[in-house]
């Protein structure tokens, strides 16, 4: 399991997905929809109920930004609940992110060779 993921961010800064990051993490803590998607997703809550996001989950800049709308960021999970950050943010974060933003405005970072 890495605890890394790259994508391609357009139309919003990495701070803005920082905030939509803390935004959500807060949902995830009270009773709401996006707790039960979780929930419905098979994701075990529970491990995360102490931590904080940024210790969870982070959202970094990578590099130069490919052109003024466009960069590339880094999303880094905590080594001790990788996979249940990860799963969290692939079935849950993620596609509330794009919903809010748009299906392209977030998109994987193609490997480099």
């Amino acid at each position: 399991m890495t605890s890394e993921l790259r994508y391609i961010v357009k139309g919003f800064s990495v701070d803005d997905l920082s905030t939509e990051l803390d935004r959500l993490w807060q949902e995830l803590k009270k009773e709401s929809k996006l707790r039960a998607q979780a929930e419905a997703a098979g994701i075990d809550l529970k491990a995360l109920q102490t931590m904080g996001r940024g210790q969870a989950i982070t959202a970094r800049r990578e590099g130069e930004g490919l052109d003024p709308a466009t960069s590339a960021v880094v999303i880094a999970f905590a080594p001790v609940v990788a996979k249940i950050v990860a799963d969290l943010w692939t079935h849950v974060l993620l596609p509330r992110i794009r919903q809010a933003r748009g299906a392209d405005a977030i998109t994987p970072k193609p490997n480099s060779s």
